[in-house]
Parts: C-alpha cells; structure tokens; sequence
C-alpha cells in the first residue's frame, strides 16, 4: 500500500493510507500547478516519461570534502592511510 511520506508537501497527501485518495490529492496537485504556471504565463517543466538517463551524475563538492573523501575511500580499499 502506498504511504506518502513528506514534510513540505502538505495538501494531506501526509500520512494517507489509502492509495486511491493519495493519488487523487497527488493528481489535484498537480492540476494546480498547471493552474499556476498558466497564470504566472510561465512555461511548464520538460516532460521526463520515457527520457534515457546515463545513471551517473556529477555533484561538486569542496576542496577539503573531496580530499577527505578520497583518503576514506581508499582506507576502505585497505590502502594505506594518507593523513
């Protein structure tokens, strides 16, 4: 069964267990932020249904995290310790 789970959502989709009316919330979500976006003259989101993902992404981090990173990495690996 279906259980939305969400903090900032709200609409009472929170805490349902019933499938049936979560979808129903959920589909009136959405129809009014088409509602919106027509108002506000502002262009809807691309489409996603059947795009090609490559399953990788990139996420820039700092410096001092990437090193940190590195150096856990390669102690899980059994390499030596670079600290």
């Amino acid at each position: 069964m279906l259980h939305w789970s969400c903090s900032r959502v709200g609409v009472g989709l929170c805490a349902r267990r019933n499938e049936k009316k979560v979808y129903e919330k959920l589909c009136d979500l959405v129809e009014e932020w088409i509602e919106i976006y027509g108002e506000d003259n502002a262009p809807l989101p691309t489409a996603t249904a059947g795009k090609q993902y490559s399953g990788k992404f990139n996420l820039r981090v700092g410096e001092e995290l990437h090193e940190r990173l590195v150096i856990e990495s390669m102690n899980v690996l059994g390499q030596k310790d670079l600290r």
